[in-house]
């Protein structure tokens, strides 16, 4: 699946045969909506992919589903430990600085 192809299989998904490649265009488009924020979408389209590897017998394609779930699940409870943070440390007077990355590109001469 190419990226520039996304919006118009967005646009075709009502309907059509279930098969394996058509699962995996649904990792696709899960992806594409995680990038974008959006998180509702990502579950639903996880949730149809459950779907229809259950009603299909494609049992091995259900990891694409529990994959994009998965990383909603994990950024979700990350913003929600940074948000504990951040509030235990504003009242004491300690705010947090963004962390520096610990990779450097490459050096320059």
């Amino acid at each position: 699946m190419y990226p520039d192809r996304l919006a118009a299989v967005r646009e075709e998904r009502d309907g059509g045969a279930v098969h394996c490649h058509g699962i995996g265009v649904l990792l696709h488009l899960c992806l594409e909506d995680y990038h974008r924020g959006k998180w509702t979408s990502v579950l639903e389209l996880s949730e149809d992919g459950l779907t229809q590897c259950a009603e299909s017998g494609y049992s091995v394609c259900t990891w694409f589903s529990q994959y994009a779930k998965g990383l909603v699940t994990a950024t979700a409870t990350t913003h929600a430990l940074a948000e504990a943070m951040i509030n235990w440390a504003a009242p004491r007077g300690r705010p947090l600085r963004p962390a520096r990355p610990r990779t450097r590109g490459p050096r320059r001469r």
